[in-house]
């Protein structure tokens, strides 16, 4: 009964939107491209702008990712100058 519940540090949340938001850039983009596929279809065999949506997604979310981590980067070279100092 004294056992104590484990807290989740606040960087887990920070991490886990960053994935959240990473799937959901690209499926946002995948979606598009298949739904442009279906409403003008480009080429019978080949869905070009599902492709070109899954290009463009992946894309949009690394950048994003890579924002994010910049961000996150400058934050913990902040602290840690604040804890050398």
């Amino acid at each position: 009964m004294g056992d104590k519940i484990p807290t989740i540090p606040p960087e887990t949340f920070r991490y886990l939107t960053v994935g959240i938001e990473f799937i959901a850039v690209f499926l946002f983009f995948l979606a598009l491209g298949y739904w442009v596929d279906q409403r003008w279809p480009l080429t019978a065999r080949f869905p070009v702008s599902t492709v070109v949506g899954m290009v463009v997604g992946f894309a949009a979310a690394m950048y994003r990712l890579m924002r994010v981590a910049r961000e996150h980067e400058k934050q913990y070279r902040s602290s840690r100058q604040k804890k050398d100092s």
